[in-house]
Order: C-alpha cells, then sequence, then structure tokens
C-alpha cells in the first residue's frame, strides 16, 4: 500500500476512534434542565438557546428526529425545558449538539444563574437567532456545495469511487444525529479497514457509482449496505461528516451532497473553481473569528478560575506560596541538596488540570532547568533531592495566553513532582577535580 493511502486509512480510522472513543458506542446522551434564551430557525435549521443549570449556553438544534413533547411555537424565552441530546458536542461557539427529545418543564423549581451583561458572544448569538440566521448562513450554501464537490474531486483522485446512494446516507445520518445507522461503529471501522486493505490496495475498485438522487426520503428509505462497495461507501461518508459536526463545520445537506453528485457523475459544476474558493475563504474567515471568540471565553474563564484558586490557596495551612505564581504542597521533605538553574534534573512528574484530566506525564525525565516552564522550574529549585511536591503554577508562570497542544488557554497547571537526582553535566569531573586536590 503506498503512503498515501496508507495516510488516507489511519486518517480515516483515527477520526473514528476520536468521535466514538475505545468501546465504540455511539448511543451516549445526556438529559437535563435548561432555561430558554432565545429560539429561532437558521438556514435549514432550527435552533434552541439555552442556560444549564450551572450556567453554560448551548445552541440546541432540532431535526425531524427529535421528538417534541411540547410544540416548537409555543417554546417561550424564560420557560424551563427538559431536553435529552445525543451526547455529541461540538467545539463550535456557542457549543451546538443535536436533541433527541424535548419537553416542557415548567413544573420545576430551578435556579439559574444570570446571565453575563457584556458577553458578546451570547449578544451576538441571541441577535442572529432572532433575526432568522447565524453570520455564516448566508455562506453556508455556497460552502455546502463548494465543500462536497471538491471533496469528491479530491477522492477521484485518489482513485476512490463511491455509490453516491449510500454515501448519501453516512452523510445524513451522521448531519442529522440519526439514531437508526445503518451499521454499528465497529461495523463501520471495520468496513473502510477491509476496503483499504482488500480492494483498494489492490487495484480492485469497482467503479460502482450507484443510483444518483438527492431526495432524502429515498435515501432515507435505504436498506442496510451488504457489498463492500456500499459498505464502504455508507461509512466513509458517515465518518467524514461525524468528523465536520464535531469540529463545529455547518453544512447544508441538500447542497453538499449536490456538490458530490455533480462531481461524481460529472455533471457542470453550478460553482466555479475561483468562485468555491472565494466561498471557502470567507467560511473559514468567518468560522476562525468563532473559534477565537470560543478561546477568548475559554482563557478568560480559564484565568479567573486560577486567580480564585490563588486566593483561596495561597495562604492555607500546607501550602507555600513562592512569589505570586507558584503554590507548593510538600508531600516528603529532605535535607539534601537543591538544584540550581544550570543543573539538569532527573524526574517523575505528573501534569493534572484542576478538574483531575491528566494532560502530560514522564518517570526518569531528564530536563535542563533552564529550558522549562517558569513554575516547573521554580517548584524544583525549591526542592531537595527526594522531594516529593504537588505544585500548582498560575498561567503567568505556565503556557498562559496560548496554551499548549490539548491544554487550554491561562489553564492553572498542577505538577506532582519528585525530584529524583541532580545530573548535573561536569559533577563526575568536579568530583575527580575534588579528589586530586585532597590527596595533594
Amino acid at each position: 500500500m503506498s503512503l498515501k493511502k496508507t495516510i488516507l486509512l489511519l486518517t480515516t480510522l483515527l477520526l473514528s476512534i476520536a468521535l466514538f472513543g475505545a468501546d465504540g458506542d455511539v448511543n451516549v446522551t445526556n438529559e437535563g434542565y435548561y432555561k430558554v434564551i432565545a429560539s429561532g430557525t437558521s438556514g435549514d435549521s432550527v435552533r434552541i438557546f439555552c442556560q444549564n443549570e450551572e450556567g453554560m449556553t448551548i445552541l440546541f438544534n432540532i431535526s425531524d428526529e427529535t421528538e417534541m413533547n411540547i410544540p416548537f411555537d409555543q417554546i417561550e424565552n424564560g420557560m424551563v425545558l427538559s431536553i435529552v441530546d445525543n451526547g455529541m458536542m461540538t467545539m463550535s461557539i456557542p457549543p451546538q449538539v443535536h436533541a433527541i427529545r424535548v419537553a416542557s418543564a415548567e413544573d420545576q423549581t430551578i435556579e439559574f444563574p444570570p446571565l453575563p451583561e457584556d458577553d458578546d458572544a451570547l449578544k451576538g448569538t441571541i441577535s442572529e437567532l432572532e433575526s432568522g440566521g447565524l453570520d455564516l448562513v448566508s455562506l453556508i450554501p455556497r460552502f455546502s456545495y463548494g465543500y462536497g464537490y471538491d471533496t469528491m474531486l479530491s477522492l477521484l483522485d485518489q482513485g476512490l469511487v463511491v455509490r453516491s446512494d449510500y454515501f448519501s446516507r453516512g452523510i445524513l445520518d451522521a448531519l442529522e444525529a440519526r439514531t437508526d445507522i445503518l451499521l454499528t461503529v465497529d461495523e463501520i471501522i471495520s468496513s473502510v479497514n477491509d476496503y483499504f486493505e482488500n480492494a483498494y490496495s489492490e487495484e480492485n475498485v469497482t467503479g460502482d457509482k450507484g443510483e444518483e438522487t438527492t431526495d432524502f426520503d429515498t435515501i432515507h428509505a435505504l436498506t442496510a449496505p451488504i457489498s463492500v462497495d456500499e459498505k464502504f461507501s455508507y461509512s466513509y461518508g458517515f465518518m467524514l461528516s461525524s468528523q465536520l459536526v464535531y469540529n463545529g463545520v455547518e453544512l447544508s445537506p441538500k447542497e453538499f451532497i449536490t456538490g458530490l453528485n455533480d462531481a461524481l457523475f460529472g455533471h457542470p459544476e453550478k460553482l466555479t473553481f475561483e468562485e468555491r474558493n472565494e466561498t471557502a475563504g470567507k467560511y473559514v474567515e468567518a468560522y476562525n473569528q468563532k473559534i477565537e471568540a470560543l478561546l477568548k471565553v475559554i482563557s478568560e474563564e480559564n484565568l479567573s478560575e486560577a486567580e480564585t484558586f490563588f486566593e483561596e490557596n495561597a495562604t492555607k495551612e500546607g501550602m507555600e506560596a513562592i512569589g505570586d505564581y507558584l503554590i507548593l504542597e510538600r508531600l516528603s521533605n529532605n535535607e539534601g541538596t537543591r538544584p540550581v538553574l544550570e543543573d539538569t534534573v532527573n524526574v517523575d512528574y505528573t501534569l493534572q488540570d484542576l478538574e483531575g484530566n491528566v494532560l502530560d506525564q514522564g518517570e526518569g525525565v531528564e530536563f535542563p532547568l533552564g529550558g522549562v516552564l517558569d513554575g516547573f522550574r521554580d517548584a524544583l529549585l525549591n526542592m531537595s533531592v527526594g522531594d516529593s511536591v504537588n505544585a500548582y503554577v498560575h498561567p503567568n508562570a505556565g503556557y498562559g495566553i496560548n496554551g499548549a497542544g490539548g491544554i487550554e488557554p491561562n489553564k492553572l497547571l498542577i505538577f506532582n513532582i519528585t525530584l529524583n537526582s541532580i545530573v548535573t553535566e561536569d559533577a563526575s569531573k568536579n568530583a575527580e577535580t575534588d579528589t586530586t586536590s585532597t590527596e595533594a
């Protein structure tokens, strides 16, 4: 199998693992009580903007699959609803999730926290819903068509031919968060794996494009796929759209599938290459603005959380404040040698956040003290060999406003550190010099 084919296979499988977890469970749901902030339509979508009991705002997407125990037109701002969602929340701002069931919960007496008055993102979402559309709505149909068209061109360029009908069904099942998916998650992964390892790698692709249709009723009426081509087409479409949903990319299903079919069957393009590029550029710009706004909110919340933690814990018994941005909780205390800035040290460490999520860890790892985070360095400079501490590092001495990898911006860091030894480069040489001098 070529490198290109291998990368494509691994990417597809990794997406599925990231989406569904090791156990392959796609039916994880959440249920809770929510206060309605606003409701309305946006393009092809119907949405309810709500606040949960902790104050978090969420945009619930309503589809034909949603069981509405209260008519949508009877939902009013301030009303309390009981909502069951599908557990697949997007990374957009505000976060979005598909509602499985919506019911009135006016009999519940719940104190919801007040909404922030200076939250521009909150005001923008309310305004956009009430005006009938989000910022991206005018771009979504054109972007969806162009993205579908270029996605299919890319697949065809790699020698991948899908069946239009089953590919479309996989796409719709993911975009609509349907519960009656045609294959289990394990079967989806297996179908893609089998296709790449057999038909694709051995160049036995049949080229069967299936029946062309953009009629949703016809697509929804398809039965479980049987052939290798049918299974792969459904599975690849499902995975592709699931990743888009997870990343908060909004698509119009009709236009997306039309674009895919136009490229697959060689129909005249409805948007030129230049028009598709221009639309994609504008969409990405608007999408990035939403992500930046989300990161800004996360950054501010994390910084506030860190400041509160330091205010409440800096003077607590058993806690030792080192400057303004580090608190040490000593788990064991020795009177041995302490390292200096020029030293290299050998440590065991685990990095967690306040929620207890493990972000990084290592055993017997060697670090030059001059090349690590300020908070990590300062903790080690205040430890003796054999010491163990919990080091609470303020964002200003951690990864700061930019974050790092999977670490959110302005996140308070908690290092559990054991200083095993000081591995100074010239230690043995210095010891020999001292011995020679003594003997002399």
